[in-house]
């Protein structure tokens, strides 16, 4: 994870897509989208250090990079 993360920095996945839905995103319209999203790419996000995956019933956390990482990785899957 980077030094210079801070608590302010992290959201949870579930309000990052309800923020993206409500901004008008196009990608991830429905939680469902942005889960097969993660799943597809989870090992990736995570090396990237974007996606901090929580255990139990805490929700997963992503930092304020998750969008770049997002948009990086479509644009390499659109590249092959």
């Amino acid at each position: 994870m980077e030094m210079g993360l801070k608590l302010s920095d992290l959201t949870t996945l579930r309000n990052w897509q309800l923020k993206h839905a409500a901004n008008g995103g196009e990608l991830f319209k429905t939680w469902s989208r942005l889960e097969w999203f993660v799943r597809q790419h989870r090992n990736t996000l995570l090396q990237q250090g974007v996606l901090i995956p929580q255990s139990g019933s805490r929700p997963t956390l992503v930092t304020s990079d998750f969008d770049n990482a997002v948009c990086e990785i479509l644009l390499e899957s659109a590249q092959r």
